[in-house]
């Protein structure tokens, strides 16, 4: 969308996963995706017969499991719940009667009330986010809301974007890259310098040349993917210059080395 300067209005709905909002806030804070998911605050508390309220139920997911829980985690928590009630009100095992009883189920839980309609359609109202400043925040139902909702999106000018290799690993990468990239350029240049030098012409410099060229190439590749700049041509950047140095690499071991110069 920002390779064609298209703007729509609201974006939804995005991914409630952990390893979603990272990918993102390591890009840009001006993400602005709204989903509806379920948030695991104090303020979306609704005193539930099990686990009191969200927060008691987040709590108790990070101390047994070590991970923040989402929405997922949530409704695999309540399904489970809801049939355990629909049987004690069914005081049955049979299939027919834990469904009946499901379908009669009004209560509180620490995902909300949970009642179900005559069509067996959930009648709980959930919540809607929207990251701002890359943090989820609720912006709906008025009752939960903690921020105003961004509509509509703003041109991609008015964002703000994350500085490129701005994570350890990607700092990390780029230096061992750039090492190894000048390493290559010096030995080209050494390689022009000896041209004529008897070992460097019994190893054929031109063989030496293009095999060095395309490890220049495939050092370039990294460059290009990971840059924050996600367009045709980075991607094109990024897979040519990957293929033409291992292929052009691969080429001239297997038979640019028959031929000397």
């Amino acid at each position: 969308m920002q390779n064609l300067n298209w703007v729509p209005k609201m974006y939804t709905v995005a991914p409630d996963s952990g390893s979603y909002f990272a990918a993102v806030n390591n890009i840009t804070k001006n993400a602005l995706s709204f989903l509806s998911a379920f948030d695991a605050t104090a303020k979306f508390a609704h005193n539930g017969q099990n686990f009191n309220d969200s927060a008691t139920w987040a709590a108790s997911m990070r101390a047994r499991f070590g991970y923040e829980p989402d929405s997922f985690s949530a409704f695999g928590t309540l399904a489970p719940l809801i049939l355990q009630r629909a049987i004690e009100r069914a005081g049955s095992l049979t299939p027919s009667a834990v469904r009946d009883a499901v379908r009669t189920l009004d209560i509180e839980t620490f995902m909300g009330r949970v009642s179900f309609a005559a069509d067996g359609a959930n009648q709980n109202s959930g919540v809607l986010q929207q990251f701002q400043n890359g943090i989820r925040r609720i912006v709906a139902p008025p009752l939960f809301a903690d921020a105003e909702a961004v509509y509509p999106m703003p041109e991609w000018n008015l964002r703000e974007f994350k500085q490129a290799f701005g994570s350890g690993s990607e700092i990390a990468v780029i230096v061992i890259t750039s090492i190894g990239f000048l390493y290559s350029l010096v030995l080209i240049v050494l390689t022009a310098v000896f041209w004529k030098n008897p070992i460097i012409r019994a190893s054929s410099p031109t063989f030496l040349c293009g095999v060095l060229f395309g490890s220049l190439l495939l050092y370039g590749s990294n460059y290009a993917a990971l840059i924050n700049v996600i367009n045709l041509a980075s991607c094109n950047i990024q897979v040519w210059f990957l293929a033409l140095g291992f292929i052009g690499a691969w080429f001239l071991l297997t038979v640019g080395s028959r031929f000397s110069c």
